[in-house]
């Protein structure tokens, strides 16, 4: 029984140890802005340095994912279809041409002349 007292004991000042280093020297990443709100969290930093783990190495693949993409635009020519191009549901379809292009007849030149669309009116 004593035993276990004692290793939990320096694993709680180990977890304090390494999570006063890490706000120091990492101060941006997510376990230290965790920890810095709720120091309670210093009994589950291994969790929290996972986490930070995880999302260090999604960062490195949206790094690769850019350079990689932009060198296939590069080589192709073309520009990759991006997400914000097509939604889910309107995939392959083109979309509507925004307003702003269809003002021919509003144009200044337009309006020196005279003419503008005729209205139905029943």
């Amino acid at each position: 029984m004593l035993n276990a007292l004692v290793m939990a004991v320096c694993y709680l000042g180990a977890a304090y140890l390494a999570s006063a280093l890490l706000v120091r020297f990492f101060p941006s990443s997510y376990s230290a802005r965790q920890i810095r709100k709720n120091l309670v969290l210093v009994t589950v930093l291994p969790l929290l340095l996972v986490v930070d783990v995880l999302t260090s190495i999604d960062a490195i693949g949206r790094g690769l994912h850019a350079i990689v993409g932009r060198g296939f635009e590069v080589l192709s020519g073309r520009s990759l279809i991006t997400r914000d191009k097509y939604s889910y549901f309107a995939y392959g379809r083109r979309r509507r041409a925004p307003r702003n292009r269809r003002r021919t007849d509003r144009s200044p030149q337009m309006r020196s002349q005279g003419t503008r669309r005729s209205t139905i009116r029943a």
